[in-house]
């Protein structure tokens, strides 16, 4: 789903796209490999609904949820789900309010994701509302925290694409 198509439409609300997503899971979870929730604006709250249902996605392998802006709370659900991905090779949470406190839940879900090929951070600042960028940044803490979970998840993690830009 690409919620910049939903924008002009008076109808849909956050909850309906995320309820409307999700609504076949437990007849897809089987088959599913790909999932694109992106530029959906979901925010904290829903991302707890949504990693809720992450939960069921054991073959997922690749999971766009950019442009979320989901904040601390929000990517904490979104990484405590992806332990039950193990499969996941393409990880894009870009756009979703990172900064040096949630990094180190990005890292954590690095441990449980040993197929993980790509993941990608990125930030444009084009994307980000002015008035949050301070607050949404890794800073040197959270940049040298990431590159020590990279590090440290080398030995069983095959990473070979990291977008950080913005």
């Amino acid at each position: 789903l690409d919620g910049t198509q939903h924008q002009n439409d008076v109808f849909s609300s956050k909850k309906l796209m995320v309820a409307t997503a999700f609504s076949p899971i437990r007849f897809l979870a089987p088959r599913l490999f790909t999932l694109v929730l992106r530029n959906m604006d979901i925010g904290p709250g829903l991302s707890h609904a949504v990693a809720a249902h992450l939960t069921q996605l054991s073959n997922l392998m690749h999971f766009d949820y950019f442009g979320n802006y989901a904040g601390t709370e929000g990517l904490y659900s979104i990484c405590r789900a992806l332990a039950h991905a193990p499969n996941l090779q393409h990880l894009d949470l870009g756009c979703n309010y990172l900064n040096a406190e949630c990094v180190h839940f990005v890292v954590y879900a690095l441990s449980s994701l040993p197929r993980l090929r790509s993941l990608h951070l990125a930030a444009p600042p084009s994307l980000t509302p002015l008035e949050h960028r301070a607050d949404i940044t890794l800073g040197d803490a959270g940049l040298q925290v990431l590159c020590k979970g990279i590090a440290a998840s080398v030995a069983h993690t095959s990473i070979t694409t990291l977008s950080l830009e913005g």
